[in-house]
Formats: structure tokens, sequence, C-alpha cells
């Protein structure tokens, strides 16, 4: 039995509005933002640095915010796909979860 499918339903919670394909498709798409940049990360510390070149106040603040936009550009655009899968089993899942819990009625 999928764990996720075998939860129940909150007497009372508006199903519809929390398990939304569009706030899972961001969910997912937020989800696969994290694992790129905390992929992206330890390159862009290993590359960000040149050899005789001094960093600048903020130079690694500058640097961690240009990581999590590339890495939420690449999320929004495809990624690896995960936003994708993610989504697809959530649905199916949250969608199963309403049809037994009105069946249940």
């Amino acid at each position: 039995m999928n764990p996720i499918t075998a939860l129940p339903a909150v007497p009372g919670s508006s199903a519809s509005s929390s398990d939304s394909p569009e706030r899972i498709r961001k969910a997912a798409r937020d989800f696969e933002a994290i694992l790129l940049r905390s992929l992206l990360e330890p390159l862009q510390k290993s590359f960000s640095t040149i050899s005789g070149e001094s960093n600048d106040a903020g130079h690694d603040d500058y640097q961690y915010m240009a990581t999590e936009a590339f890495a939420a550009a690449m999320a929004a655009s495809g990624g690896f796909g995960l936003a994708d899968m993610i989504t697809k089993q959530l649905v199916r899942a949250a969608s199963a979860n309403t049809d037994s819990w009105s069946s249940a009625r």
C-alpha cells in the first residue's frame, strides 16, 4: 500500500485548495530547485574563486543569490524532470484520496 494514498483526508478541510494541481506543481518545482541548488552550490564554490583575485564585500552573498536564481530557473524550465514526476504522483495520490474520501461518505 502506498503511504501517501493511505492517509485519510481531514474532515472539513478543503481538499481542492490544498491538493490543487497548481499548488502541487509549484511545490514540486520548489523542491527540485532546492535539490538543484544543493548540487550547484559546491560547484559554484569550486570554480568561483580565481587565484590572486580578492573578494569584494558581499561577494559570497551575490554568488549564493546567483546560484539560487540559476537553480530556480533550471527547475522552472524542466530541470532534471523530477518536478514532473513528483507532480504526477502527488496529483494521482490526491485524486485517489479525494475519491476514497467522497465514496466513504
